[in-house]
């Protein structure tokens, strides 16, 4: 049935509905199907950036964009995005796992322990713009965890969390972290 739709006319359709029924998985579905017909993705970037706009974290959306990505290679400009939607929202859990998708992306998930250094200095950074936010914190244990890094090969981590609970014994985020590094030394992993 594709075959006989004008697809630039479906996309057009397909962007007036997306305003009332950006939540509908079927919708996303047919996009896609659209956009590989058209194998152009150079609308999806303004239409998604609309959408986040409206529901930061649609998940319908975010998974549009990963399928984007992948699939046309198009990298360019996605940390400043990143950037700009942590800066609108550094708690926005969905915009930490792009992040940590596009990291991995980037680098054909050969994740080196410099990579992991960078990606832990990134999230230290925000964790001192916004100390009780649990996003940097997942994201650290998230690096340091699926590559198979310990944490004692990353001293930094360690010192930073020591200094967060200095200020804020109550620091959940940064209590739980060091229990994590405190177990390590304590089993000599």
């Amino acid at each position: 049935e594709l075959k006989e739709l004008d697809p630039k006319k479906e996309l057009d359709w397909l962007d007036c509905q997306m305003v009332e029924n950006q939540k509908n998985y079927q919708i996303w579905h047919h996009r896609k199907l659209i956009i590989e017909k058209l194998n152009d993705p150079s609308h999806e970037k303004a239409v998604l950036k609309d959408v986040f706009f409206d529901e930061p974290k649609n998940f319908h959306a975010w998974s549009h964009r990963i399928w984007m990505i992948r699939r046309f290679n198009n990298v360019e400009g996605e940390f400043d995005f990143i950037e700009d939607m942590l800066t609108d929202d550094v708690k926005n859990n969905s915009v930490w796992n792009y992040r940590f998708f596009l990291v991995q992306f980037v680098n054909n998930n050969k994740i080196d322990k410099n990579i992991v250094e960078q990606e832990i200095k990134y999230a230290i950074e925000k964790i001192k713009f916004c100390p009780v936010n649990e996003c940097p914190f997942c994201y650290i244990r998230g690096f340091i965890t699926k590559f198979g890094f310990k944490y004692s090969d990353f001293i930094c981590v360690k010192e930073e969390l020591e200094k967060i609970v200095g200020e804020n014994k109550n620091n959940r985020f940064a209590l739980m972290l060091l229990m994590d590094i405190y177990e390590e030394e304590k089993n000599g992993r």
